[in-house]
């Protein structure tokens, strides 16, 4: 059989695009769909009620608190964020899917379908959603820069912190590359460090730093996220989330922006059954990544601007700037980047699961 759509990647990013495109889909991911979680799983509640998601939340939090070495600032948030679970954020929206889901391991792409260690989903439109390693598109284009703009965060759920709002630690003391967070989740908090450069000592400075603040946490988890944008299509496949390198630099915020990505790519594709070619599309969704180029590029230099400072003056600056006028406009230009998150397309009857690709 042939797919109007492949799908290769069951998280966010994959799951958005496959819930929203028309036509007979197939949702290609090696594991069960909201196992295996690697984000801090902390977005806007905006993007949970807009995408109907809100049974998933576990705490919602409109303060958020920046720590540097010699200052704390508590601050009120410009919109409310919340944590989730990520096995029900995922498992509901993958009961509005209605194409087949395959479980398999995408290994990349020859001629019109997605190759698999299970067989072979030929498919008119293909997007690689398979996060940073960008499978499909390193296998339809060997110089595909896989490792552009890759930072490495790690995180355990965690007990001891008992304070409110969303943390962040800007401190070479805790890492001078990166930074540290703490986001409370109902019982829990999810605790970890993130370095902008690479993944060397990270293990042992996201250990000393929970050290430190008297938490405790025991399952590890994480690993590699992109931030910074890639190209939007390698040859003929369409990529999305961080394949595409659409987490916000500096903040790391990736969920909001692998799903406004990826229900713009639904559009584009939507688009072709009214007439456009998928040359088209592709170039439409092409010119769309470009329009977000120079956001992203700022926020590049923030984060290269502040990597490393003694005493970085970001706590001090949010302070003074605090509920005024210019931190109302960069909230708004912030927001900006990945918005407006629209409604989720209405449900549609429960996927097929196929053990193996070969139809």
């Amino acid at each position: 059989m042939t797919y109007d759509v492949v799908v290769a990647g069951g998280s966010f990013a994959g799951l958005i695009t496959a819930t929203s495109v028309r036509g007979r889909v197939a949702l290609v991911e090696k594991g069960e769909v909201g196992e295996g979680q690697t984000s801090a799983c902390g977005t806007t509640v905006d993007l949970v009620q807009k995408l109907g998601l809100e049974e998933s939340i576990e705490e919602v939090h409109d303060e958020g608190v920046l720590h540097t070495r010699n200052h704390t600032v508590r601050f009120k948030l410009p919109y409310a964020f919340c944590t989730f679970d990520y096995r029900t954020f995922c498992r509901v929206l993958l009961d509005r899917f209605s194409g087949d889901l395959v479980t398999a391991a995408a290994t990349g792409v020859e001629g019109s379908a997605v190759i698999t260690d299970q067989g072979s989903l030929e498919g008119r439109l293909l997007v690689d959603a398979t996060g940073w390693r960008a499978t499909l598109a390193c296998s339809v284009a060997p110089t595909f820069p896989a490792r552009m703009a890759v930072t490495y965060g790690l995180e355990k759920p965690c007990i001891g912190f008992t304070d409110r709002g969303l943390h962040f630690w800007f401190d070479p003391e805790v890492r001078g590359d990166g930074y540290g967070w703490s986001f409370p989740a109902g019982g829990v908090a999810r605790a970890g460090l993130l370095s902008y450069v690479a993944p060397d000592g990270v293990s042992a400075s996201t250990e000393a730093f929970l050290r430190r603040e008297g938490i405790n946490g025991h399952r590890t988890h994480g690993g590699f996220l992109t931030a910074g944008l890639r190209p939007a299509t390698a040859r003929d496949v369409f990529l999305v989330g961080d394949s595409a390198g659409h987490c916000l630099p500096f903040t790391g915020e990736g969920i909001r922006p692998a799903a406004f990505f990826a229900q713009r790519l639904a559009s584009i594709i939507n688009d072709i059954a009214e007439g456009r070619t998928a040359a088209e599309a592709r170039a439409a969704y092409r010119e769309l990544q470009a329009r977000y180029a120079r956001r992203y590029r700022i926020l590049r230099g923030l984060q290269r601007g502040l990597r490393g400072w003694p005493d970085p003056p970001l706590g001090r600056a949010l302070g003074l700037l605090e509920g005024g006028a210019i931190y109302r406009y960069l909230a708004r230009v912030y927001w900006e980047v990945a918005a407006p998150i629209e409604p989720a397309p209405a449900p549609r009857p429960a996927s097929i699961e196929l053990r193996g690709a070969s139809a």
